[in-house]
């Protein structure tokens, strides 16, 4: 299916390394629809006059069949983002092709499984007039689809590919296997991060499956004389692992999908899990509304376990409108989620059981008329709590 418009969370972005959690929100209006791109391959787009601000709805593409067609790679991850653009301002536009990743299955003397599928991505740069941009210009990026392992000569079907960009801060799921059942078959490729690829699946009896890099899915592990192969990891920001091997004559496991991406510079952005069959997707809409900003303050930074704490965050731009959500290291706070605005703020009373350090951001939902926003990463610095011990006595 192509990238889906409803039940959007919005989820907000820190500022280090480009990572998102859900908000719920309303969707800003998408004023006009420039262009859409279904068909594999490069493109450029310019930005139109009077647009400074853009959605970007791009969805990777699915990890291939097995030979057979009865197992199927994972489907492609769909990102929505946020841009602010310049009027004039060229983007490239890539759009990945069903198991046309660069994880290709392992080869097979017996039946084979299916490719990794490849991922779409938005690049900029002077680079991109010329589609000449590489990896590192990447702004936004929905994961592929890691290949369904192959059937063995018994029968039995290969495990499926891993969906691209699946899980909610955007890395890929894990390619499957059936280890549990049969410890000998090897097990699938793992899905790309966000900082590395997924390693590659473990063989059982067989090699294992190679890792996934930055851009690229891993090669699946290659067969014996009759089983089938292993799938290979689907492309994204890290592609997914290549599944591993389960030596002669055992069907083969799926690679992991490849993790989606959205830069820190973005206003928000969404993952919407692993959605996208066949071919990849983008398109690209003007999106208007009044602009917000939103501000985040703790009460105490470097609190002790347990310890409660305040988070406040101040929205500029939409006093009583929309809702915040309060993020720590990239998930929601249970408890601080859909927290709706009290005149221009909104608050959080939390704490944490472990120490250690913590990066907190506030996202503003926005509404129809007014653009989300969020805020810098605020540090909480968790030091341990005083205890006391006290020891009672009865008499004998």
């Amino acid at each position: 299916m192509g990238v889906g418009r409803a039940s959007r969370a919005w989820v907000a972005v820190s500022l280090a390394v480009g990572l998102f959690a859900a908000i719920p929100s309303v969707t800003p209006a998408l004023a006009n629809t420039g262009s859409s791109w279904t068909t594999p391959g490069a493109y450029a787009f310019t930005v139109p006059a009077g647009w400074t601000n853009i959605e970007v709805a791009s969805a990777g593409a699915a990890g291939g069949s097995d030979q057979s067609t009865q197992t199927h790679g994972g489907n492609g991850g769909a990102v929505n983002a946020v841009l602010a653009v310049t009027p004039g301002q060229v983007l490239m536009i890539d759009i990945g092709g069903y198991a046309g990743g660069a994880g290709h299955a392992g080869a097979s003397n017996g039946q084979h499984g299916g490719a990794g599928g490849g991922a779409s991505d938005v690049r900029v740069g002077a680079c991109a007039a010329g589609l000449t941009c590489d990896l590192t210009t990447r702004v936004v990026v929905a994961g592929g689809g890691g290949g369904a392992g192959g059937y063995d000569n018994y029968g039995d079907q290969g495990s499926a590919g891993g969906g691209g960009g699946a899980n909610s801060d955007g890395t890929g799921a894990n390619g499957s296997d059936q280890a549990n059942q049969y410890p000998w078959v090897g097990s699938g490729g793992l899905g790309g991060g966000l900082s590395s690829g997924g390693a590659g699946g473990a063989g059982g009896s067989g090699p294992a499956g190679a890792s996934g890099t930055l851009g690229n899915g891993g090669n699946g592990s290659g067969s014996g004389s009759s089983q089938g192969s292993a799938g290979g990891g689907g492309d994204g920001y890290y592609g997914g692992g290549g599944g591993g091997g389960g030596g002669q004559s055992y069907f083969g496991t799926g690679g992991g999908g490849g993790s989606s991406y959205v830069t820190g510079t973005a206003l928000l952005a969404q993952y919407l899990g692993a959605t996208q069959g066949g071919n990849g997707s983008t398109t690209i809409s003007q999106v208007t509304g009044s602009a917000s900003s939103t501000a985040l303050g703790t009460s105490n930074a470097t609190p002790k376990a347990a310890q409660n704490v305040t988070l406040t965050a101040t929205v500029t731009g939409a006093s009583g409108s929309g809702t915040v959500t309060f993020i720590d290291n990239n998930a929601p706070i249970s408890t601080c989620t859909g927290v709706a605005l009290v005149g221009t703020t909104a608050t959080c009373i939390t704490n944490w059981r472990s120490i250690g350090t913590d990066s907190i951001i506030a996202g503003y939902s926005g509404t129809a008329t007014i653009l989300p926003s969020r805020s810098s990463a605020v540090t909480e610095t968790i030091s341990q709590g005083s205890t006391a011990t006290v020891v009672t006595s009865s008499q004998n």
